[in-house]
């Protein structure tokens, strides 16, 4: 996609949306991290990602 990575952490979803979230939008690098039940989660907010492209 050619977008880039930011946390790349295990976090809590709404910790790391809440710290990386303006970066995020000013960016539009991908958010990643690991829940805590061990889950990949990618979070991107749908103004700057497409839908399509998720």
């Amino acid at each position: 996609t050619g977008r880039g990575v930011l946390a790349n952490t295990p976090a809590s979803g709404t910790v790391v949306i809440e710290e990386y979230g303006r970066r995020h939008r000013a960016s539009g690098d991908w958010i990643v991290y690991t829940s805590a039940d061990s889950v990949f989660q990618v979070a991107a907010h749908e103004a700057v990602v497409p839908l399509g492209e998720l």
